[in-house]
């Protein structure tokens, strides 16, 4: 993290809101009851264990949104997330080895987002983000800088952006720059392409651009595709399956990818199980979910995946194959501590029970309905 380019752009933000005639206006007349508050505390224990093996830890995130209820007015939003390794530092031979083990403390905290979003500048139908905050581009990308998005028409929708990178998990984004664009086309209502584009210059510099389908076949079904393309190479491709059937009130999601060719120096920062940082070799994924609504206060999700390496000869402490089988109970209403049970079996190990609990924080006008 970089607080000073942070820093730089909440005055630039600042600066801008205090000279804008329009949010100057809405500033002068500012008083706290204009203000919508929505924030929540999630907390997550994940235990583990083999037959020689045992790992314990907690993580917690912060959420907090601050809106002005006038359309066209400003907002603030903040995300910030924090893990305690209750087990301590695993070795590097525990299957359970990840990335939070190689730091030199137990206790671990993360800003994941801090920006402020103002409405219609420039032109109409528009959104300037500033700060701290990600962009679903060619890959989730994660960036101090600026994010401007515009709705040209009714079918058509155009994105730029541009700052500096950060990464939670390698240095060798600290001194990059990232920018991109891209385009979002509905040519029907069932129907949206997209065309991303992004180019970072560090020490993995390169050029990515992403291509895009999804298509709702009927009410019931609908199909999603990606493939992704790294310095002209074809890097992955992903095809996403979701049949909906409401009369019985259940779901399915069916997933496939296929990582076509090495990425080297890749962190991987969505996944509890292989959070590693080296050479990701090639390798295919697929899975099904299903879920099943119980009546109107609970949700039961039950599924599997599984992973294949797809050069044997590639299996390794950061390349691994697996199988997951998990189960899931949630509510909706009375019940708001969604319990989760997951089996890997895989190489090294399995990883099994996850308890999450969360608390909301109602903004005043739910407040004072309570």
């Amino acid at each position: 993290m970089r607080p000073a380019a942070l820093s730089v752009l909440c005055v630039i933000a600042f600066v801008f809101a205090l000279t804008n005639p329009c949010l100057a206006s809405d500033l002068s007349s500012f008083d706290l009851s204009d203000l919508d508050v929505d924030g929540r505390v999630t907390s997550e224990y994940r235990s583990r264990w083999s037959d020689d093996n045992d790992d314990h830890d907690l993580f917690t995130t912060l959420y907090l949104n601050l809106d002005q209820k006038e359309e066209g007015a400003l907002s603030a939003t903040a995300l910030a997330t924090f893990n305690w390794d209750i087990g301590g530092t695993e070795t590097r031979r525990s299957p359970f080895f990840d990335i939070y083990d190689s730091y030199d403390h137990d206790f671990q905290g993360r800003l994941y987002l801090l920006y402020l979003d103002m409405d219609d500048v420039l032109l109409e139908s528009s959104r300037l983000r500033l700060g701290r905050q990600y962009v679903f581009s060619t890959d989730v990308i994660r960036f101090d800088g600026v994010k401007y998005e515009k709705k040209v028409m009714n079918d058509l929708e155009f994105y730029v952006f541009g700052g500096t990178r950060t990464s939670f998990y390698s240095k060798l984004h600290d001194e990059g720059y990232v920018a991109g664009s891209g385009l979002q086309y509905y040519p029907t209502k069932w129907t949206k392409l997209g065309v991303d584009y992004a180019r970072s210059d560090d020490d993995l510099a390169n050029d990515s651009v992403s291509l895009s389908l999804t298509q709702r076949i009927s009410p019931m079904l609908q199909i999603s595709a990606r493939s992704r393309f790294l310095d002209e190479d074809i890097r992955d491709v992903r095809v996403r399956t979701r049949v909906d059937i409401q009369k019985i009130d259940l779901s399915a999601v069916v997933t496939y990818f296929r990582q076509g060719h090495t990425l080297r120096q890749f962190a991987n920062e969505f996944s509890n199980y292989f959070r590693v940082q080296g050479d990701y070799r090639p390798f295919e994924q697929y899975g099904i979910v299903l879920y099943k609504g119980l009546g109107e206060n609970y949700t039961l999700a039950a599924g599997g995946e599984r992973r294949e390496v797809l050069d044997p000869s590639d299996i390794g402490a950061l390349n691994r194959e697996f199988e997951r089988y998990l189960a899931s109970i949630g509510g909706t209403k009375l019940f708001n501590a969604p319990l989760s049970v997951s089996r890997w079996a895989g190489t090294g190990g399995s990883d099994s029970s996850l308890l999450k609990s969360s608390q909301s924080l109602c903004n005043k006008q739910a407040c004072s309905q309570a």
